[in-house]
């Protein structure tokens, strides 16, 4: 049997994706997108509004990043 290994992770991927993940995030509406379970914890927010040492993107969203060492690890969101 010949298996293409090239073509096997991204079909698995792809399968994941259209039918476990995605339809999980259909309907999810900004508010909860964006919800933050603790005061401070790193998400992607609109550029000028995070609260992070560094945000990171070009667009309208920046993604809140930071060198390390961390002192602890900051809480993310599913942002």
């Amino acid at each position: 049997m010949n298996v293409d290994w090239s073509a096997e992770p991204i079909d698995q991927l792809e399968w994941h994706w259209r039918h476990q993940l995605r339809p999980r995030l259909d309907g999810l509406t900004d508010e909860e997108y964006f919800w933050q379970p603790v005061p401070g914890c790193w998400t992607l927010s609109r550029r000028g509004a995070s609260s992070a040492p560094m945000s990171l993107g070009t667009g309208e969203f920046t993604m809140d990043y930071a060198k390390p060492p961390h002192d602890r690890e900051p809480v993310t969101t599913i942002a």
